[in-house]
């Protein structure tokens, strides 16, 4: 029986995300937070964690549409990047295959069309 591993995050992007030369993949990094109240101090505290993104075809064209602090949802399966050196573990990544931008964008201005 086969085994596969969904993944849905909602997060920020750390960074504008990087589209390969050719544009077959884009690579981008993904803060997710949880935040909780700590019964001891009755303080709030809060976790950041930080997830590669790799997006091929149609969702690499989506995301290489995002910027920095964006907020977008990613829909994948997890796997992993070779260990760079022997004895490491190998670190994971979402291999995306869905991209929403939750970012609401400002309308732009249709260009002005001169009448003769």
């Amino acid at each position: 029986m086969a085994s596969y591993i969904n993944v849905t995050a909602v997060g920020n992007l750390g960074k504008d995300p990087k589209v390969a030369d050719d544009g077959k993949w884009t690579h981008c990094s993904l803060a997710t937070s949880v935040s909780w109240k700590d019964k001891g101090t009755d303080e709030w505290k809060e976790k950041t964690s930080w997830h590669s993104i790799m997006a091929y075809g149609y969702a690499a064209e989506k995301l290489a549409k995002c910027g920095k602090g964006d907020q977008i949802l990613v829909n994948g399966s997890l796997d992993y990047f070779p260990a760079k050196v022997e004895g490491e573990n190998p670190s994971a990544y979402i291999n995306a295959n869905k991209i929403v931008s939750l970012t609401k964008r400002e309308a732009q201005p249709p260009d002005e069309i001169p009448f003769e």
